[in-house]
């Protein structure tokens, strides 16, 4: 699940928090979109992220960045939920995959 940070409208930065039960991931050996720099923070749990074929596997505090072009998929590879932070900019389009952080009262 995706919860964006950045409301609409998007300037030139998104700003996106990830959660990942484990097991599950998202993309795939073929998946890109777009040429954006994404950078990933991962904020608790372990996620094995694979950037053209080479496995980095990121813990609490790691982060990683990469061009969106580039063949990339993202695992929970540990035991518990998984979250991370990404800022991606310019934003990808057409990527379908933000939900919107509902206000607090």
């Amino acid at each position: 699940m995706h919860y964006g940070i950045t409301q609409p409208p998007v300037g030139n930065v998104e700003v996106l928090i990830s959660v990942y039960a484990p097991g599950q991931g998202t993309g795939g050996p073929d998946y890109t979109h777009g040429d954006s720099q994404e950078i990933c923070i991962v904020q608790r749990g372990c996620l094995r992220i694979t950037v053209n074929g080479e496995n980095h596997d990121l813990r609490a505090g790691d982060s990683i960045e990469y061009r969106t072009s580039s063949t990339h998929a993202i695992l929970n590879v540990g035991p518990e939920t998984a979250e991370a932070v990404w800022i991606v900019t310019p934003p990808s389009t057409g990527v379908g995959r933000t939900v919107a952080i509902p206000p607090t009262a």
